[in-house]
């Protein structure tokens, strides 16, 4: 049921659902725990989060989405729903 101020809108938003890409920034190189798994160190929003990639493939999608800015930081679009706060938000499937 909506208030008085609410407009209803058709269909969810992908930042509704969690699932849009976080513009965070890398904070130093990956370290590799296991042969095919990493863990980045990055920053969103003034919060570090650390982020375990799972896969050639994963690790792939991961640099492909990412970018250098003018001033030479390196950026990494991650799922929102990787962001996990006192955790390790993992991605185990490209995107």
């Amino acid at each position: 049921m909506l208030g008085n101020n609410e407009v209803a809108k058709e269909g969810l938003s992908k930042e509704d659902l969690g699932l849009a890409l976080a513009d965070c920034i890398l904070l130093g190189p990956g370290r590799r725990v296991k042969e095919n798994m990493w863990i980045f160190e990055v920053e969103y929003e003034n919060k570090r989060f650390k982020i375990g990639v799972i896969g050639e493939e994963v690790l792939a999608s991961v640099a492909r989405n990412g970018y250098v800015d003018k001033a030479g930081r390196k950026h990494l679009r991650i799922p929102q729903t990787a962001l996990r706060e006192g955790k390790i938000g993992w991605l185990n499937t490209p995107y």
